[in-house]
């Protein structure tokens, strides 16, 4: 079975299982924000399993969109409080949205980092992010079960 993931914003650690990942402000706000969309915009509230279901997948373009820069300042926030600099500076520099090689090139280091930290490649396949090209799109999102998240 696959083990429980946490996310602590506050802390900047993301939990599997035993293991803590320490990830840099950026990363865990990106990778909280796909397994959100599992948790929030998943089509099939009833399933209690996922399966081999990807419809809460996002579009990478969508994740470059304007919006969900705001999206993710909320929980810079919670990083760093409400009218830090950081948080200022992350809203401006991204303000029409966040750049789509960066999305690409940070997807790859948050792989990178949950691969060597759990030291088994099969179950990290569950919690890396997931890449799927589909209907003249690249897609995002992450494969652990909706039922394992938990974000504090």
């Amino acid at each position: 079975t696959q083990p429980f993931i946490r996310i602590k914003l506050k802390e900047g650690i993301v939990s599997i299982g035993n293991k803590n990942i320490e990830f840099k402000p950026f990363h865990i706000v990106f990778y909280t924000h796909l397994l959100r969309q599992k948790i929030e915009r998943c089509p099939y509230p009833d399933k209690l399993y996922c399966m081999d279901c990807y419809d809460c997948f996002i579009q990478i373009n969508d994740l470059a969109a304007p919006g969900i820069t705001e999206i993710m300042a909320k929980d810079y926030e919670i990083i760093y409080g409400q009218h830090s600099d950081h948080v200022y500076n992350f809203r401006t520099k991204w303000k029409d949205g966040i750049d789509l090689s960066k999305l690409r090139s940070d997807r790859s280091k948050i792989n990178k980092d949950i691969i060597e930290n759990l030291e088994d490649e099969t179950l990290a396949t569950y919690y890396t992010i997931t890449s799927l090209r589909k209907w003249g799109g690249t897609r995002f999102g992450v494969r652990v079960e909706k039922g394992k998240i938990r974000i504090e």
